[in-house]
């Protein structure tokens, strides 16, 4: 992968890599880019093809023309098993210089030559490559700007090949520079023959621009009546920015042009609507938008030599699901998952941070993120097998407080100066809103444009708003659920949501099932848990936790989790102070909790009999009572073992005085009566 950088970027250059089928792209600086190698190779593996933009992006998430900055190199790709004889005899045959870079694609060969000053003009790039295509005689399709090529080094996963082939350089000279005089000055130009009618399949002369094609073809579509509007619009609009590779600018006049004809047309801002859906959902069956992309009558598309490629009316058909088949062969080559943090965090599961109310649940999930983000041992002691990109939803913490935990995490760490970190973001304006395209839209290009590996949406309910009342309906929170794994296989993002747990106090180690939300336990594949092991101490800021791991790859484990926090008032303010405890300990520390609330317990108990026992002769007479009399009264005060206790404690004590025979009973037989001792006040 070196190799292939040295001879097409330079250093500082923003390089796409994307991945297909997935369609996930992300964005490295050209000297990172074999940094990301290790992931790359494991996507790869995932039967994922690996390309990179051929020309450099002018920012973090540009994938259109008006993205591109400039042109470095031009090149050619000669498929259908071009052997590196062929593709080195038409490089004679046309007279070219030595390529840079020679690349054996897996299924044919590319070439490139890097130009001595690159070409700001993408126009002009456009045009040189149509030059250069026409003379090899290459695929014809490959002259617009923001064209993705194959990245050697990965194996070409295309069905078709079993076992795939690597894609590898078969020669890389960074020093062979070419002048556009030298590379292309003697080719003959691509002519542009008069644009003949693309009306019922009629064919257009090869050789026009997609822009004049389009046009062409848009002008035949004919105009649509209200119901059908906006799936033409759709058809229409993906047939521009797909087939016609047109940028949205290019695009947007022809599509309102074709629009004045409808009865009623579109407003301005649905026929935006379209024009972004089609250019996101174009490539594949989009689902909820469109049952069915039916057939086009159109124009016949042909190469740079004039060769039909075919027709339109056999493009953008509706994809049917189809079901990938995994033979056995391949199941055993599978590779292990990979962890974030070993036992800790896994890198392909979606899944959860759940907890009690005061179990640190926000603290946590900023420890974890600054923990990725910076390589340092999560809670002090569990390192991270290598630094991730982590993006952070807060919606119950502003920013001035996680401003401020950010602050305790960093310190203690030792870091008392945090605000230079690289790959770690958060969001507190506005939560993701899972159920709703535009909201998901967003979070995808979040994501990308972070190049995130890890996003924690936190709190878990605020995402899945669009359930609604059905919080406890499990098909309508699965349904959420699922969504967002969807879209962690899309951006290839690990998400994480935090839902909250059941507020009942108890002290043994929280499970899966104490999740608030129907649903959660069963979609989690990883999860990490907090629960109390005993009473939180608001007056020292002192908290003593549960911390569960686990997850559906098989890690499982228990600590204990000792957090000192102090409060804000203290003279070094609040802390963050974690300590991980052996969970046998731990469970040693829960059961003492267990028997001070117990004790606590009884203590409140004893209390409210004894002074309910002292309220009943209050209420009497002030003459010996029967005991039965005096038990009445108070009983509603505690249990009857508790009082019968207690009121054997107060004879013994001497708070109850007996007077032998001062009663009567039945038969007018003298009985024992009681008072209360007369109080010193």
């Amino acid at each position: 992968m070196a190799a292939f950088v040295a001879c097409v970027f330079e250093p500082s250059d923003i390089v796409e890599v994307r991945r297909l089928p997935s369609e996930h792209s992300s964005w490295f600086a050209a000297e990172d880019l074999a940094n990301a190698s290790e992931g790359l190779t494991a996507d790869n593996r995932r039967k994922e093809n690996i390309y990179a933009g051929g020309n450099p992006r002018k920012q973090i998430g540009g994938k259109a023309k008006e993205d591109i900055a400039l042109a470095r190199c031009l090149w050619v790709d000669w498929d259908g098993g071009t052997t590196e004889q062929e593709a080195r005899a038409k490089i004679v045959q046309a007279e070219l210089p030595a390529p840079t870079l020679l690349i054996a694609s897996g299924g044919g060969i590319h070439a490139w030559w890097r130009l001595a000053e690159p070409i700001t003009d993408l126009a002009e790039f456009t045009r040189l490559q149509k030059k250069i295509i026409a003379a090899t005689g290459a695929d014809g399709s490959i002259h617009d700007a923001p064209r993705i090529m194959r990245l050697p080094g990965f194996l070409n996963q295309k069905p078709k090949y079993n076992p795939a082939p690597v894609c590898r350089i078969l020669e890389a000279d960074p020093s062979r520079r070419w002048t556009l005089q030298e590379l292309v000055g003697h080719l003959p130009e691509v002519t542009t023959p008069a644009l003949a009618p693309a009306i019922n399949g009629t064919p257009v002369s090869a050789g026009v621009t997609d822009l004049v094609r389009a046009a062409a073809w848009i002008n035949a579509v004919p105009a649509a009546n209200d119901g059908e509007r906006n799936k033409a619009a759709y058809n229409a609009a993906a047939m521009l920015v797909k087939d016609y590779n047109l940028s949205d600018s290019e695009a947007r006049p022809l599509l309102a042009r074709w629009n004045q004809g409808n009865n009623p047309a579109l407003d301005d801002a649905e026929l935006d609507d379209v024009l972004q859906n089609a250019r996101k959902y174009g490539d594949h069956a989009p689902g909820q938008k469109l049952a069915e992309r039916p057939k086009m009558s159109g124009y016949q598309s042909h190469d740079s030599n004039g060769k039909a490629r075919g027709t339109a009316v056999e493009t953008r058909q509706h994809v049917p699901i189809e079901y990938e088949s995994i033979s056995l062969a391949d199941l055993k080559d599978t590779p292990d998952p990979e962890y974030f943090i070993d036992g800790i965090l896994e890198r392909s599961q979606p899944g959860v941070i759940a907890g009690q109310y005061k179990t640190l649940k926000t603290t946590l999930a900023v420890e974890l993120s600054y923990c990725l983000a910076t390589g340092s041992p999560f809670l002090g002691i569990f390192p991270p097998n290598k630094t991730a990109r982590v993006g952070m939803f807060s919606g119950e913490a502003g920013r001035a407080q996680i401003r401020d935990t950010v602050r305790r995490v960093a310190a203690s760490h030792g870091d008392y100066s945090p605000w230079d970190h690289k790959g770690f973001y958060f969001s507190c304006d506005k939560m993701p809103k899972i159920g709703s395209l535009e909201y998901e839209d967003a979070l995808v290009r979040w994501v990308e444009k972070h190049n995130h590996e890890l996003v924690i949406i936190d709190p878990g309910y605020a995402a899945l708003a669009a359930v609604g009342e059905g919080a406890g309906n499990y098909y309508k929170v699965a349904e959420l659920l699922f969504r967002v794994t969807e879209m962690q296989k899309k951006t290839g993002c690990v998400m994480l949501l935090c839902p909250h747990m059941t507020k009942a106090p108890k002290y043994d180690p929280p499970m899966l099932s104490d999740i608030q939300w129907s649903g959660f336990s069963e979609w989690s594949g990883q999860w990490i848990l907090l629960g109390k092991r005993r009473e939180w101490d608001d007056q020292r800021g002192d908290h003593w936790l549960w911390m569960v791991a686990g997850g559906r790859s098989g890690h499982a484990d228990t600590w204990g989790l000792d957090v000192h926090e102090g409060r804000k008032e203290d003279i070094a303010g609040k802390v963050f102070r974690p300590a991980v405890l052996d969970k046998n300990l731990a469970y040693l520390t829960a059961a003492d909790a267990v028997r001070q609330k117990k004790d606590r317990d009884n203590s409140r108990e004893h209390h409210r009999s004894k002074e309910g026992i002292k309220a009943a002769f209050a209420s009497l007479d002030d003459v010996p009572q029967f005991k039965k009399h005096v038990m009445e009264r108070a009983a509603s005060t505690g249990r009857g073992v508790v009082m019968a206790a207690v009121w054997a404690e107060m004879l013994r004590t001497g708070e109850v005085i007996t007077h032998p025979g001062a009663c009567r009973c039945g038969k007018n037989k003298p009985c024992d009566g009681y008072t209360l001792r007369p109080s010193k006040d």
